[in-house]
């Protein structure tokens, strides 16, 4: 039976010498869901959109100043549900191009 405080208390050195270790030998790809897994906790969102990644905040900030700066509704669950590279595309469009 699990200890209800750990879910409370600090991890531990040897949690955090561990997590090092596997970070080590991560592939991007890996550490990408590994940070969303870290920052969504064990929500239902699904870690990906269409195979890939889901768009970052910092899209999503980008894409909802643009929609607000062209008068454009927008469903916040669409923009939720986009992969980073659809968003990165949209973002493109309206600002001539680059990554974000």
């Amino acid at each position: 039976m699990e200890n209800e405080n750990n879910g409370k208390l600090p991890a531990t050195e040897k949690q955090k010498q561990y997590i090092i270790d596997l970070a080590e030998s991560m592939t991007r790809e890996q550490a990408s869901k590994v940070i969303d897994v870290l920052k969504n906790g064990t929500k239902n969102a699904p870690a990906e959109a269409n195979g890939e990644p889901l768009i970052t905040e910092k899209q999503k900030a980008y894409i909802k100043a643009i929609y607000a700066q062209n008068d454009i509704e927008y469903d916040e669950e669409e923009i939720s549900s986009m992969s980073r590279k659809e968003a990165s595309e949209l973002i493109g469009s309206y600002i001539g191009g680059g990554a974000v």
